[in-house]
């Protein structure tokens, strides 16, 4: 009896940690704020399409590149890019 309450209870335990948890932990990999679709890599956040219709962008402090082609079919004059950029992609 107690093993089949043990293996019961090691079940559990493994559904919570392999399939709760990760989601948890890990968080969120790509989504949108404000005009940005954005993505977390390794290195740290991507701008991975802009949205947006206004002439002027501030890219947010803290994004680490900007994909290729994120600012396609935009009608943007000025981009000011923080210290935090390390890559602007420019090709594929």
């Amino acid at each position: 009896m107690k093993k089949i309450r043990f293996i019961k209870i090691s079940a559990l335990v493994f559904i919570v940690l392999f399939l709760i948890a990760p989601s948890q932990t890990y968080g969120q990999n790509s989504g949108r704020e404000g005009n940005f679709e954005w993505r977390l890599r390794d290195d740290g956040v991507e701008i991975t399409r802009y949205n947006g219709s206004v002439f002027e962008v501030i890219i947010p402090n803290g994004v680490r590149q900007i994909r290729y082609g994120a600012f396609r079919q935009n009608q943007l004059t000025n981009v000011v890019l923080p210290n935090s950029i390390k890559n602007v992609r420019i090709t594929r």
